[in-house]
């Protein structure tokens, strides 16, 4: 409390502006290390008006934990102001436990009738309950501050994902225009996936033609092309390796998937689905997204 302290004393001053100045060689606090040192402890003695975060009384692990589940709560460990200010609400956490706890500590050696209650049991039982109150709206101050920052980044990662799913759809809607389509004809790539499941159980991607290929067609022309349109043709019912097909209404029968991708986005995904090896093609919007 160093500066309501302070306010105490500059009021006190103004409203005695007649009382005789402090003489020079009036006592100015302990000199030596030793003395120092004890007036150093004055605070401590309760740690409501200490700094320090652990007193000698405090298990550290109980605070670490409690800092732990903090940052747990919030799952915001990468980012660093985040990080900031959870540190600082789990640590006024910790400061309202203990005043919490000094406030209990008062009361239980408090007589049980308040009627027998001294000027000295009045005024600690007073300041103990400001020193919770003083913390309490610490703790407040800080959650609020989490909550609001929070609240902005999960707002601005809904934005994101709903920007990205508008391009998608705008995307899709501009492929799937036929006259547009047949207007780029010769900037259009198109790709076959045979997908078949042998004997054994094991499906089997076979694309017509390949990515190579397709690569090597695309090298040919002094521009790049502009869409490529892969065919996802099943041979029999969708494989275990295509089942992130089954998320999307596929009418009954119908055994063809169309995929329309600009030349960009297909470039992507074809350096992802090399990546992971299975020798199938994957979703993708969830590929492009990076989800």
């Amino acid at each position: 409390m160093p500066e309501r302290d302070e306010k105490i004393a500059n009021c006190h001053d103004a409203a005695h502006p007649n009382e005789p100045e402090i003489q020079t060689n009036a006592s100015t606090g302990p000199r030596t290390p030793d003395g120092k040192a004890a007036s150093s402890q004055n605070a401590l003695k309760h740690g409501l008006r200490s700094e320090k975060t652990i007193l000698s009384d405090e298990d550290p692990a109980e605070f670490d934990a409690l800092v732990a589940c903090w940052f747990h709560h919030y799952k915001a460990d990468a980012d660093e102001v985040a990080s900031a200010l959870i540190s600082e609400l789990a640590r006024a956490h910790w400061l309202l436990k203990r005043a919490s706890k000094r406030l209990e500590e008062v009361e239980f050696n408090l007589p049980g009738n308040a009627d027998h209650w001294t000027d000295d049991h009045q005024r600690r039982f007073a300041n103990f309950t400001r020193y919770k109150t003083t913390a309490e709206r610490s703790f407040l101050r800080f959650y609020k501050e989490v909550e609001a920052y929070c609240d902005k980044q999960f707002k601005k990662e809904i934005l994101k994902e709903r920007a990205f799913a508008r391009i998608a759809a705008i995307e899709a809607r501009f492929l799937s225009d036929r006259a547009r389509n047949e207007l780029f004809a010769d900037r259009r790539l198109i790709q076959t996936a045979q997908i078949s499941v042998g004997e054994d159980g094991n499906c089997v991607t076979a694309c017509i033609p390949t990515n190579e290929q397709l690569l090597a067609e695309a090298a040919k022309h002094d521009h790049e092309p502009l869409f490529v349109t892969r065919y996802l043709d099943f041979q029999s019912s969708i494989p275990v390796e295509y089942a992130w097909l089954r998320a999307n209404p596929i009418e009954p029968g119908y055994r063809t998937v169309e995929q329309n991708l600009i030349y960009p986005d297909w470039l992507k995904v074809i350096e992802h689905e090399a990546r992971t090896g299975t020798g199938h093609l994957g979703p993708v919007l969830k590929i492009i997204l990076g989800e």
